[in-house]
């Protein structure tokens, strides 16, 4: 797929206030896979948001980015599984993520989340320092927010494209092919 222009692949654009979309996809979400661009820059004293949502009501079972978790410093992505104290995160001091596409992926190897971002994986701890952390169990899925007790929360603002959910953990190598290269855009 020679896309180099995310947008030309009818990606959804998300104003952060109530836009999303209910996929009805339920069941384990062992991989998770997607490209973003946000309307502004991420850095670790943004406000959080929801990439996805897994759920409606706590434990909050989604992909974030941002300050979400005040145990946490620096967290620039963070993956709740199952229950509250079940995360897996990537922080950084100083950190940013840029207002351009980015490629991410989640992939659960048993006991934590890989966080990659543009191919490389940033996974940097569980919270608190678990051993491991449960597979999200999905009772929904919701693309640009999480909702909670029926309502929109954590409203994504910018542009998400090729949503792609597996029941299976994705390797690095599958990782790089799903990321592709700089000539040919994704793989």
């Amino acid at each position: 797929n020679a896309n180099k222009d995310k947008v030309g692949n009818y990606s959804f654009q998300f104003d952060g206030t109530a836009d999303y979309v209910a996929t009805g996809f339920t069941g384990e979400v062992h991989s998770c896979s997607f490209w973003f661009k946000p309307d502004a820059e991420i850095n670790t004293s943004t406000g959080y948001g929801c990439f996805i949502g897994f759920e409606d009501g706590s434990p909050y079972m989604g992909i974030y980015f941002g300050a979400i978790v005040s145990g946490i410093t620096d967290e620039l992505i963070t993956v709740y599984g199952g229950g509250l104290g079940n995360k897996s995160y990537y922080s950084q001091t100083g950190g940013t993520i840029s207002a351009d596409w980015h490629h991410l992926v989640i992939s659960w190897t048993g006991t934590q989340y890989n966080i990659y971002l543009d191919n490389v994986n940033k996974f940097t701890d569980n919270y608190p320092a678990l051993s491991s952390v449960d597979v999200i169990d999905a009772t929904r899925c919701d693309i640009g927010c999480c909702i909670y007790g029926g309502g929109v929360n954590g409203a994504f603002s910018g542009l998400i494209s090729e949503v792609c959910i597996f029941d299976y953990e994705l390797s690095a190598a599958n990782v790089t092919t799903l990321y592709g290269d700089a000539t040919d855009g994704v793989g």
